[in-house]
């Protein structure tokens, strides 16, 4: 995972507030120190490449998406929890929507292709088919 560069500062400051030992995620983190999240969460990645920090647990966001949450010492990351079970209903019902759309364009196409057949007789008497306009 590539991360920004993070002063030596904000890293320990980030560190110095994990050692109290409580459940943050890199936005918490960042809103008790007062800098950007984005900073807070390239120092945090460096922290946990160091082994200083450990996913402790994954919060769900409303957007369906996962978030760390990170805990300070060393352990046994939490593994990642599998995608949103919603979104790949949604995924699964837009392409069966997709196909029974393809189907019905399919028959229109058969149906505007179809000529009737008349009979000499009758083509004849009131000239070939013609399709209302």
């Amino acid at each position: 995972m590539s991360t920004k560069q993070v002063s030596t500062a904000k890293l320990t400051a980030i560190w110095r507030l994990m050692q109290d030992g409580k459940l943050r995620t890199c936005s918490q983190a960042a809103d008790e120190i007062g800098m950007l999240r984005t900073t807070a969460s390239s120092a945090m990645a460096i922290l946990h490449e160091d082994g200083e920090v450990h996913i402790a647990d994954w919060t769900k966001l409303l957007t369906g998406g996962v978030v760390a949450v990170y805990k300070f010492g060393k352990g046994e990351d939490v593994p990642r929890p599998s995608s949103n079970p919603k979104k790949q209903a949604e995924n699964k019902r837009r392409a069966k929507e997709r196909a029974e759309s393809e189907q019905r364009r399919v028959e229109r196409e058969r149906i505007a292709a179809f000529v009737p057949f008349r009979d000499p007789l009758t083509a004849a008497f009131y000239g070939e088919y013609q399709r209302a306009v």
